[in-house]
C-alpha cells in the first residue's frame, strides 16, 4: 500500500505490552526495524533479541485471525495495509526462548518481559490446548497449575498474609484475586475446593521472604521443566523410519532404543515432535512426559518444513 495521504506527516503506532501502551508518531517510510528500537529503547531492553512486535489479519468472514511478525527490513506500510488515518497497532510480544531462563536471561527488564509473557500465555490457553488437540500449546496439571499460582502471588503481593487465608473449605477462601492466577478451564477437574485451599496456602507459605524478581524467576523454571513455553509442538502423524544405521538421526540408537521409538509411533495419536532452541524432541502420547528422545541440532543436517509440516 503506497503512502498517499498528503495531509499526514506522521504514521501513527499504538505498541501495546503486557503492562502498557506505547503511541508513537513516525515518518511513513520507517522500517520496522526503526519502530522495533524505538520501543526496545522506550522500555529500556537491552536483549532485544528474544522479542517481536506482532499483528494480526482477519479472514472476510472476520471470525478467524492470522498472527504476523512484523518484518524489520521492510516498510510498516507495505506489511499492514490498513487506514494509514488511525493508529497502526502492534503487540510486542516473546518470538524466541533460551534453553535456560536462569542462565541466559541476564537483564531484570527481560526476565520481567518473560514473565508476564509466559503467565499470560498459560493462563489464556483454551480449553482444547488443556487436552492437547492444539498445535503449540499445553496447558499444566492441576498441581502445576497451583504453584505457579503460589510464585505469581509471591511476585505480585509479597508474603502470606494470614487474615487473608484462613482456614475455612470453601474455595472462596481463596481471594479472587488468586483464584485468576489459576487457569479457569482446570477448575473442572477439582475434586475438592478443600484440597485446592490446603495446597495453596501450603505452597505459598514456603516462599515466604522471597523478593519479587526471585519469584517470577521461579515461577519460569517451574513452567520450562513442565515444558509450558519454548516448545512447539507437532503432532506426527506419519513416520517411515530407515534402519537405523542408513538413518542419520538414529545412527547412535541401539537395537532396543530404535524398536520403543518404532513402537511408539504407530499409531497417529501416540506421538509428538517438540520444536525446542536446543533441538528436536520426540515425545510420547502426553506430552507433559519428558522427551523419549532429543536430538540436538548439532546432529540434525536436512530439516525441511511447509507451514505447520515439518519432515
Amino acid at each position: 500500500m503506497k503512502w498517499n495521504n498528503s495531509n499526514s506527516k506522521y504514521l501513527k503506532i499504538r505498541v501495546t505490552l503486557h503492562e502498557s501502551e506505547l503511541e508513537f508518531n513516525i515518518s511513513p517510510k520507517s522500517t520496522g526495524k526503526y519502530l522495533f528500537d524505538l520501543v526496545c529503547s522506550t522500555i529500556g531492553l537491552r536483549e532485544t533479541w528474544y522479542f517481536g512486535l506482532q499483528f494480526y489479519s482477519f479472514f472476510p468472514n472476520g471470525r478467524m485471525r492470522l498472527s504476523h511478525w512484523l518484518k524489520l527490513d521492510k516498510k510498516i506500510i507495505s506489511q499492514k495495509p490498513e487506514d494509514v488515518s488511525k493508529p497502526l497497532c502492534f503487540f510486542f510480544h516473546t518470538k524466541f526462548f533460551p534453553e535456560d531462563v536462569e542462565q541466559e536471561l541476564i537483564q531484570a527488564t527481560t526476565r520481567r518481559l518473560f514473565y508476564l509473557s509466559v503467565k499470560a500465555t498459560i493462563l489464556n490457553r483454551s480449553e482444547s490446548n488443556m487436552n492437547g488437540n492444539c498445535f503449540g500449546d499445553l496447558c499444566p496439571s492441576l498441581d502445576v497449575a497451583i504453584l505457579l499460582a503460589s510464585l505469581a502471588s509471591q511476585a505480585e503481593y509479597g508474603d502470606v498474609c494470614e487474615d487473608e487465608l484462613s482456614d475455612t473449605e470453601e474455595l472462596t477462601s481463596l481471594p479472587r484475586r488468586i483464584i485468576r492466577l489459576i487457569p479457569a478451564q482446570l477448575w473442572t477437574q477439582v475434586q475438592s475446593t478443600q484440597g485446592v485451599t490446603q495446597k495453596f496456602k501450603e505452597y505459598y507459605k514456603s516462599h515466604k521472604g522471597m523478593n519479587r524478581d526471585k519469584a517470577e524467576l521461579q515461577y519460569l523454571k517451574v513452567a520450562q521443566i513442565h515444558h509450558l513455553f519454548g516448545v512447539d509442538f507437532f503432532p506426527i502423524v506419519c513416520v517411515r523410519m530407515k534402519c537405523p544405521r542408513m538413518s542419520n538421526l538414529t545412527r547412535n540408537f541401539t537395537q532396543n532404543e530404535f524398536t520403543i521409538l518404532h513402537n511408539t509411533n504407530k499409531c497417529q495419536t501416540n506421538a509428538w515432535l517438540g520444536v525446542t532452541a536446543s533441538g528436536l524432541q520426540l515425545y510420547g502420547k502426553c506430552q507433559r512426559d519428558p522427551p523419549q528422545f532429543t536430538f540436538p541440532w548439532n546432529l540434525i543436517k536436512n530439516v525441511s518444513y511447509r507451514e505447520r509440516k515439518v519432515s
